[in-house]
């Protein structure tokens, strides 16, 4: 749980940047699943909206997916702790790289 910041690229080819923000307020297990019930996404500073979010445990590591509410799906992996570094489906896949805040 926590609040993640960073961008997500996207635009043609990826080459524009947007500041991006995640909030994960609250996490259940489901099965073999955890699935965040109280999670936002959006742009930094502006109000983020409601999102699913499923976490996996592979091998020991943390992935979070989601798809935001312009309908990109985005799959995340935790990478020390802290960073959450993957990509969005846009046109293509385009990077997205979070750092945790809080």
């Amino acid at each position: 749980m926590g609040k993640w910041e960073g961008e997500m690229q996207g635009g043609p080819r990826c080459h524009q940047r947007y500041p991006v923000t995640l909030v994960i307020e609250s996490i259940r297990q489901q099965g073999e699943k955890w699935i965040a019930d109280r999670a936002k996404w959006g742009a930094v500073g502006q109000d983020a909206r409601p999102i699913k979010v499923t976490l996996e445990v592979t091998d020991g590591d943390v992935f979070v997916r989601f798809v935001t509410p312009r309908n990109h799906s985005v799959d995340l992996k935790l990478d020390k702790g802290k960073s959450l570094l993957g990509s969005a489906k846009l046109d293509m896949d385009c990077p997205v790289r979070l750092e945790k805040l809080e």
